[in-house]
């Protein structure tokens, strides 16, 4: 796994040393991290492995063409590498054949811009090209590998994969977005957009952008949208459409694996087990293996998720590591202090997937799989009201019986039936109508829960920013399952979670691996109709039906969404409550400008043995980490924080 980081002077100064090495310095976040740089009079390029283990020169990701004197510098994992180098040339024994870096600098010379037309997989890359006084940066379609800019028109471009990476520049000024901080305390603000971060001069790329810089500015596109997406090659039957499934995956997972040191999460769910038990059956089939895996257990009470762990990890092929809630040491230690040292506010609610990645990366893996992202591709939406529109009412009937089971808590079988009824035979224009009467200013600062402090919420207009949230949801059914499947898998929501698992396990030199969002998979989501979606009231049927035979059926059947990653957090705040209490006592003037003063004397009062299922760790902690990440933006040279954005583009 690798950060890159680099910068170019537009307006014509000299590079000078100190600039690449903070940015270097901010990208080594393992002890093993090495460097490697390209410097040329105006510009400088620089990426930083964190893996353990010795690269060979071919993984390197810097490449440049000693004739043109372009550079590239990519945080890349290519699919096809053997059709792209064929496609451009190259012998089949060259070295570049296994080089993305390598790859994409032909490409760029070959293509230009077009170049990502012809590429496949995950990439974050820059392109430097002097002959053309241009630098080109790219994100791949999904957004797997993060890249974040500064940009001063005019005079300096700055990117790394990380906004720490970009501030460490000495002319990338370090102004708070205080709107940002809002999203952090109205928690459903973090899917607000693809661009902000908490810094007003720093922005993220988003997935599937590509953006030109020189002397004339900087023009940012769109190179690839969902919609672009071919259909995939249409199945018929149940058995058809689940066998389409499994070789999508065992395709996606066997490219993962490639080029990687590569454990699993094994979570008991569906999504962590299907990409585990295929990981590991691809290491056999190749003669290697086991496959390294870590869980979180919980031998404290009987749960349903260890329970999974334990018979999902009773299969052939795993060499099990379990990280138990109840233990102390290193790990313990180890996470417990990376909640102090958060990239951003909203990495802190991570805090128990520090384990897992801190023992994969004792144990020497570079990447670990992870099924987080798998209910987008399944999400059921419209669903039965399509297939009721359709006609098939014995089939909504059962759906709803099943759902009813599963969730005896909720709405019984008739009252969904009902609901679903209505959504079926309402038409859109009644729908419109109604909506057409309502206020135009569908929120209010009422729906934070009191947390947000009043003048804060009026200043960064917070309506406007869940309006603004509001607007990646169609206001209308989905009466398209593929419609409904483009929204689920283009939302932010997708964007920052993978953003943010990636920023945890960066902190240990680990590059998360996520199968499920595959490109070659994207095609079968977005053509998966609603029966394969939910039956009998069986969620992700479709995986399920795949995966028979391959899972135990304690995990097939499993429905609840029961996650130990909260019981651990907590398990954690008992055992440091006055530190916690301490932390934020010391800290809490820093949260005067944005917090209800009542919210922050709740968090102080919440008491040692609060209940489980309690809101008021969740406070407590939350502020106490914000609080502390504040801090550690504060320097002699802050200026006052601003609610503003800078980076402009020209679309």
């Amino acid at each position: 796994m690798r950060g890159i980081c680099g910068f170019i002077h537009i307006d014509g100064q000299v590079v000078a040393p100190d600039e690449l090495a903070a940015m270097q310095g901010a990208l080594a976040l393992t002890p093993w991290s090495v460097a490697t740089q390209e410097v040329s009079p105006h510009a400088a390029l620089a990426e930083v492995q964190w893996a353990k283990q010795p690269r060979h020169a071919e993984q390197r990701g810097i490449a440049r063409d000693p004739t043109s004197g372009c550079v590239v510098v990519a945080d890349a994992h290519l699919r096809d590498k053997t059709a792209l180098a064929k496609r451009l040339g190259v012998p089949a024994h060259h070295p570049d054949t296994n080089n993305d870096a390598a790859l994409i600098l032909r490409a760029w010379q070959h293509w230009r811009e077009h170049a990502l037309q012809h590429l496949d997989g995950e990439f974050a890359f820059a392109v430097h090209d002097p002959r053309r006084q241009v630098i080109f940066l790219a994100r791949d379609r999904m957004g797997i590998r993060p890249l974040y800019l500064h940009l001063t028109h005019g005079r300096l471009l700055a990117f790394a994969s990380s906004a720490r990476a970009v501030l460490a520049h000495p002319r990338v000024p370090r102004d708070l977005n205080e709107a940002r901080i809002a999203d952090f305390l109205v928690t459903q603000l973090e899917g607000i957009d693809k661009t902000s971060t908490f810094h007003a001069h720093v922005q993220r790329l988003p997935p599937a952008h590509c953006v030109l810089v020189d002397r004339d500015g900087a023009r940012r596109q769109r190179y690839w949208s969902l919609a672009d997406e071919p259909a995939s090659s249409v199945a018929r039957s149940d058995d058809e459409w689940a066998e389409a499934l499994r070789d999508a995956l065992q395709a996606a997972v066997r490219h993962h694996l490639a080029g990687h040191r590569a454990g699993a999460m094994v979570s008991g769910g569906m999504d962590s087990s299907t990409l585990a038990a295929l990981a590991a059956a691809e290491l056999r089939s190749t003669g290697m293996g086991p496959l390294r895996t870590y869980s979180l257990v919980d031998s404290r009470s009987p749960n349903s998720e260890t329970r999974a762990v334990h018979a999902m990890l009773r299969l052939n092929g795993f060499a099990p590591r379990l990280l138990d809630h109840a233990s102390v040491g290193a790990i313990a230690d180890a996470t417990w202090q990376h909640a102090w040292q958060c990239e951003e506010p909203f990495d802190a609610m991570m805090l128990p997937l520090h384990a897992p990645y801190f023992a994969a990366a004792a144990d020497g893996e570079e990447g670990v799989l992870d099924g987080v992202d798998g209910d987008m591709p399944f999400l059921v939406g419209n669903g039965l009201a399509r297939r009721l529109r359709r006609g098939h009412v014995l089939e909504t009937w059962r759906n709803v019986q099943g759902l009813a089971r599963t969730y005896p808590m909720g709405p019984t079988a008739s009252q969904q039936f009902l609901q679903v009824v209505r959504r079926a035979v309402v038409p859109d224009w009644a729908r419109t109508l109604r909506q057409g009467w309502r206020p135009s200013a569908s929120h209010s600062t009422d729906e934070t829960d009191g947390i947000i402090h009043p003048d804060f919420a009026h200043h960064v207009d917070l309506p406007a920013r869940l309006d603004g949230l509001d607007h990646w949801t169609a206001r209308m059914p989905h009466w398209s399952a593929r419609a409904e499947a483009e929204e689920a898998l283009d939302h932010p929501f997708l964007t920052v979670g993978v953003e943010r698992y990636h920023r945890v396990a960066a902190s240990h030199g680990i590059q998360p691996l996520h199968p499920f969002l595959d490109r070659h998979c994207l095609g079968f989501y977005l053509n998966l109709p609603d029966r394969q979606r939910l039956q009998g009231g069986w969620t992700k049927a479709v995986l399920r039906r795949a995966m028979v035979g391959r899972l135990p059926e304690l995990v097939l059947r499993r429905q609840d969404k029961q996650h130990l990653g909260w019981a651990r957090t907590q398990a954690l705040l008992q055992r440091h409550h006055r530190d916690v209490v301490e932390r934020l006592q010391a800290q809490q003037e820093l949260l005067r400008p944005y917090v209800a003063p009542q919210a922050i004397a709740q968090a102080l009062a919440t008491p040692l043995q609060a209940a489980a299922d309690s809101d008021d760790w969740a406070l407590l902690f939350n502020l106490a980490t914000l609080a502390n990440w504040l801090d550690r933006q504060s320097s002699p040279g802050q200026t006052q924080a601003k609610v503003q954005r800078t980076l402009a583009f020209e679309n």
